[in-house]
């Protein structure tokens, strides 16, 4: 005989079936669920199996990882071997745990450095074998997004805390190792000499950056209508212009309404994209 226990107390047609594992003595009894009319003996109608179960301890986590375009530990593809998350972008907790019993509850925790207190990013009941972390609208899901405080400093020291309670309130705890949050302030703009061009004419423009880390690579288009690449380079050492100068080459890019557009990425994956006033190019003299 195969039993299967319930992950909660049911009701069916006004009775109430506690089928629920717990560690310790217990007893399963066995019983017809209707009475039956032509049935003449009531004394047998009912039997009782006595039981122990031994708690093997907390809930086991089988899968636990951090992941903002990278992982912490590399369960997905990246091109990078280090892991960082930055300020502003949400950063994504996976976690698969399951317990014998019950994982009754699970709590997620934050540090920004390790001498810090750890504070709660979720904290929600479970009541079932499998941790799921659940939504407002009661969706189950294996990972969880958490923004870092706005208001906060780079840290080289991050951690996140796995807190899951059994049934018997039986502990289990994982911490990640330190990873860091780096800044994501990346701010540029891009101005051109004059509001007109021709075809043969240098369109001459300067772009400004401001970030907190160094540059990678900029792209610079110009868009009458089609996008066309001015400029592409990959930086090296932060060592980049800020005066460049395109000869327009024909009457591709006639319009009343041009614009310059640049996109900016540092080394940190921040990245930006700002878009010139327009200006006009029309045709040749």
């Amino acid at each position: 005989m195969n039993i299967r226990f319930r992950e909660t107390v049911i009701e069916s047609y006004g009775k109430e079936y506690d089928n629920v594992l717990i560690a310790g003595d217990g007893e399963i009894k066995f019983f017809f669920q209707f009475e039956d009319e032509q049935d003449i003996n009531n004394e047998n109608n009912e039997f009782s199996y006595s039981m122990h179960y031994e708690d093997t301890g907390g809930p086991q986590i089988i899968n636990f990882d951090i992941e903002e375009i990278c992982s912490l530990y590399k369960t997905l593809p990246c091109a990078r071997d280090s892991f960082w998350a930055r300020m502003g972008v949400p950063i994504k907790i996976h976690l698969d745990a399951i317990d014998d019993v019950m994982t009754k509850k699970g709590i997620i925790q934050y540090r920004l450095n390790s001498d810090e207190i750890w504070k709660d990013i979720y904290s929600k009941d479970n009541y079932k074998p499998k941790f799921y972390f659940m939504d407002d609208n009661n969706y189950c899901s294996n990972s969880l997004e958490w923004l870092p405080p706005e208001n906060m400093q780079e840290t080289l020291c991050a951690q996140i805390r796995v807190l899951l309670y059994d049934d018997n309130n039986n502990e289990t705890e994982k911490i990640s190792e330190c990873f860091p949050i780096y800044s994501n302030r990346l701010e540029a703009s891009i101005e051109y000499q004059k509001e007109e061009y021709v075809v043969g004419e240098n369109l001459t423009y300067q772009i400004s950056i401001d970030s907190d880390h160094s540059i990678k690579r900029i792209n610079i288009y110009l868009d009458s209508g089609r996008g066309e690449t001015l400029f592409s380079e990959e930086i090296q050492d932060n060592n980049y212009e800020t005066i460049y100068s395109f000869t327009i080459p024909n009457n591709n890019y006639v319009s009343n309404y041009c614009y310059l557009n640049i996109e900016i990425k540092d080394i940190r994956e921040n990245s930006v994209q700002v878009k010139s006033q327009s200006f006009k190019n029309p045709t040749k003299y």
